[in-house]
């Protein structure tokens, strides 16, 4: 029988001190992209009711982790930011009183119940942003230059970040809806949210004569490239929708080009997300070295309007990044981070242990990085451990105003006053 407090929850892993500090490391570096740009950070309980997010978003009910308070209501383990800063947007109304957009970001933990055997984690970072209050294509190009940036950080090289808009198929389901049954329409749109082409062209293909679009619909390939892509549709197709979002598409790329950033961007208007989640423009990021999205975002007009009073609807668009998928794809791509540690150690004879605590405490408020040895030993002594331990220095306090200092890497050592010890570093 599987001795369980031997084990952790499929799904759920350790992480060891090495994993991480490179994991901080990376969020690090995102948390300051993201105040650079002026987003403020927040962060939600970890468990909220379950209709926060049921019918919400994609994440279905059967993928949440559920209990039942002391009351009997329902709670999840918030498997999704998005609807928790949409609560906590309405709930604390931040908008009042201030003008929009209001910029929101964070690094948080989410959960999702997966099925088991499936390799993927039941427990995972999501560093995201989310910007309120504002529909403009300048909205968008600011939140997706912020995703590429935060790549950037990171040391990120070969990714790419593919754009679309639900508006663009949209307006071509309208025209195919004039033609094929429902039920063909809705096989034909799950085909195409499951990326399942081959089925999806298939069933286009019924029509490809009949619609000035059915060209596209039957062969999906053609509508993934860069500008030369946006050209070629909208010569196919005649649908105002649909022509509104590749002249949306285009002025947002032309804002990412202004900023050096379109050589990350490809189009891809095969991208449809959850059809009754986004309602505007989508994205994901895509990395070598991971099989899946290092970031999904996109627009989300309806959302807000869930958790008002009024019912009122309130532009958005954020995203997230997976920062355990993000991981994968550094380590395969070579990046590394230098990481500061307490490679130095403090020790004491007798008699100068509080000379050595005290003094140690004034050099980390220095900026140094040190370890504290926890008894009093002879130097010679200090040296055995320390060079047993990989550490690459030592001060060692003979007295409680004499400090002898010591580079094991190369084994000069010197004799100093604590004043001075204190005017070196």
């Amino acid at each position: 029988m599987k001795n369980l407090k031997m084990h952790t929850p499929a799904g759920l892993t350790d992480q060891l001190p090495e994993a991480y500090q490179l994991k901080r490391n990376v969020e690090r570096q995102i948390e300051a992209t993201f105040e650079g740009c002026g987003y403020a950070f927040v962060s939600s309980p970890a468990l909220e009711y379950l209709a926060v997010f049921e019918g919400k978003g994609s994440i279905p009910a059967a993928e949440m982790y559920k209990l039942a308070d002391r009351t009997g209501d329902v709670l999840a383990l918030r498997p999704d930011m998005t609807p928790a800063i949409a609560r906590m947007t309405a709930t604390h109304k931040l908008f009042e009183n201030k003008e929009p957009p209001v910029r929101l970001c964070y690094v948080e933990k989410a959960f999702r119940n997966h099925e088991r055997f499936r390799g993927r984690e039941n427990e995972f970072t999501q560093a995201g942003a989310e910007l309120i209050g504002v529909s403009s294509p300048e909205a968008d190009a600011e939140v997706i230059a912020l995703a590429i940036r935060s790549l950037l950080a990171v040391g990120l090289v070969n990714f790419r970040v593919d754009i679309g808009h639900v508006g663009f198929f949209s307006g071509l389901l309208e025209e195919l809806r004039k033609i094929l049954a429902e039920e063909d329409c809705q096989e034909f749109i799950t085909h195409v949210i499951q990326r399942n082409y081959v089925d999806a062209e298939a069933i286009a293909a019924k029509v490809k004569q009949a619609l000035p679009a059915g060209e596209l619909l039957s062969d999906l390939s053609q509508l993934t490239g860069n500008l030369d892509v946006l050209a070629h549709v909208y010569r196919m197709t005649s649908n105002e929708k649909s022509q509104m979002a590749l002249r949306h598409l285009e002025e947002v790329y032309d804002i990412l080009n202004d900023q050096g950033l379109a050589d990350y961007v490809l189009f891809d208007l095969s991208m449809v997300g959850q059809l009754d989640y986004y309602t505007g423009l989508i994205f994901k990021g895509y990395a070598k070295g991971t099989g899946s999205t290092v970031v999904d975002g996109g627009r989300y007009d309806n959302l807000l309007s869930t958790f008002s009073e009024s019912g009122e609807a309130v532009p958005a668009i954020g995203f997230g990044i997976k920062i355990e998928g993000l991981l994968d794809a550094l380590n395969v791509q070579g990046v590394s981070f230098e990481h500061e540690t307490a490679d130095t150690l403090v020790a004491y004879a007798e008699g100068a242990r509080a000379a050595a605590l005290t003094n140690a405490d004034i050099l980390r408020q220095q900026g140094l990085y040190l370890l504290n040895h926890l008894k009093a030993e002879s130097l010679d002594a200090v040296k055995n451990y320390a060079a047993n331990s990989n550490f690459k220095g030592i001060i060692y306090f003979v007295s409680p105003d004499r400090a002898v200092l010591l580079n094991l890497e190369t084994n000069l050592e010197h004799d100093v006053s604590v004043e001075e010890l204190l005017c070196m570093m």
